[in-house]
């Protein structure tokens, strides 16, 4: 038996925009990151997450794969977290954590501790904004940015 040629593509997925980013979750879940910002959970297909309305240029899962993190860019300002444990039903989880207005923008790149817990979002001037998400119903802004 010869092993499957990895040249060609075995299928399409129907993203609405040009795709810049993806993670793999287990091995049936796919999760894709458009450069118009919406990221979409697949299950070969599967739902999609709706929220930001700025490009988002990371996505970042927790070490269980239950929580997703995403930063949106300049004009949302904003990072959400998502628990995305069953795929077909995705949901937000706590509140928008907003950006302050005198900090500098987001810039659509962040980072999720394996824990969960804390999330780090660049912003636009070259910074690092950390935030508090162990109540994720209030998200807490860890001082000024590094």
């Amino acid at each position: 038996m010869r092993p499957p040629d990895h040249s060609s593509p075995i299928g399409r997925l129907p993203h609405p925009s040009s795709v810049i980013d993806g993670v793999y979750r287990g091995e049936q879940s796919l999760v894709t990151l458009g450069e118009d910002g919406t990221v979409r959970a697949w299950t070969m297909p599967g739902p999609v997450i709706n929220g930001p309305n700025d490009p988002v240029f990371g996505l970042s899962f927790d070490a269980t794969g239950r929580r997703l993190g995403v930063a949106a860019g300049a004009i949302d300002n904003t990072v959400t977290m998502w628990d995305v444990a069953t795929t077909q039903h995705p949901f937000q989880i706590g509140r928008i954590a907003r950006n302050s207005q005198d900090a500098p923008p987001y810039s659509g790149a962040g980072t999720l501790t394996p824990n969960g817990r804390v999330f780090a979002v660049g912003d636009t001037v070259g910074g690092v904004q950390v935030w508090d998400f162990r109540d994720p119903a209030r998200p807490v802004k860890f001082g000024p940015a590094l």
